[in-house]
């Protein structure tokens, strides 16, 4: 939703969804997805979506499956067959990561469904002119059915409501605010591949909710420190998603910025 804000002012766009008309449309199903693409033309695909509820799928592989492999593949497929110049932006996820340290683009740990699913798409997609970034976000959504990781943690301690974070779960995303202004720094790069993106100097969920509450002054007693065991999940996560944004920051001699500062930044 916020990177769709940013695209509006400099492209014309065209926002595909289940829900949303006009381009209501089941991106699961190739004949409505070669229709729609058909119709619209574009000359680039910045692909968001996905199904990221990690227990439910574990539950159901063919369900991550469909999401998160099928919803690329028809992409793909369409470009492929019709010979299209189409340039193909796939997000995906730092979900690969858990060595504990900075984990490069090749250190990727399959645990779950989620992963299977999301890794096998970045092949299927490689097979095309694709620029695959891997990362994770937060930030004020825009989204009224979808909250950001920190419109919740927002929105318990601004209620009053005490909230539970892993201590021993580390990550290092970005702002949407920043990855928004980066994908359109880069749109239109002729770069292929796979890169990290996300923010340096991550930290874990729960030092990350002590930032958020003290930077709007919130009780930072209302934040409970939990680890990953003390939860009974069906899937398995990984406990420390920092990603090397090296290979990013030299490809595109862009600087990405630390995790505290992007935290300040939200105000």
């Amino acid at each position: 939703s916020t990177l769709k804000q940013k695209l509006k002012i400099n492209y014309k766009t065209f926002e595909l969804s289940r829900s949303e008309q006009p381009y209501s449309i089941d991106l699961c199903d190739y004949n409505k997805t070669e229709n729609i693409f058909n119709e619209i033309k574009p000359n680039i695909i910045i692909n968001l979506a996905a199904n990221t509820n990690l227990d439910s799928l574990e539950s159901n592989f063919d369900e991550s499956i469909n999401f998160n492999f099928n919803i690329i593949k028809n992409i793909v497929d369409y470009i492929l067959i019709n010979k299209k110049n189409i340039k193909l932006i796939h997000l995906t996820t730092d979900q690969y990561y858990n060595l504990s340290k900075l984990n490069k683009e090749n250190e990727i740990n399959i645990i779950n469904n989620y992963t299977f699913s999301k890794y096998i798409s970045e092949i299927y997609a490689s097979k095309i002119n694709s620029l695959i970034l891997r990362t994770n976000f937060f930030g004020k959504s825009y989204s009224k059915n979808k909250l950001s990781f920190s419109d919740i943690i927002i929105n318990s301690l601004k209620n009053n409501k005490s909230i539970s974070l892993f201590n021993d779960v580390i990550f290092s995303p970005l702002s949407m605010k920043t990855l928004s202004e980066i994908i359109l720094k880069i749109l239109n790069t002729n770069v292929n591949g796979i890169y990290n993106l996300g923010s340096k100097k991550g930290m874990s969920k729960y030092d990350f909710g002590i930032e958020l509450a003290k930077l709007y002054s919130y009780d930072v007693s209302l934040i409970k420190m939990i680890n990953l065991e003390d939860k009974q999940l069906i899937a398995k996560r990984p406990f420390d998603m920092r990603m090397d944004v090296s290979k990013f920051e030299n490809k595109f001699n862009i600087s990405l910025p630390n995790l505290i500062d992007e935290i300040k930044h939200l105000k």
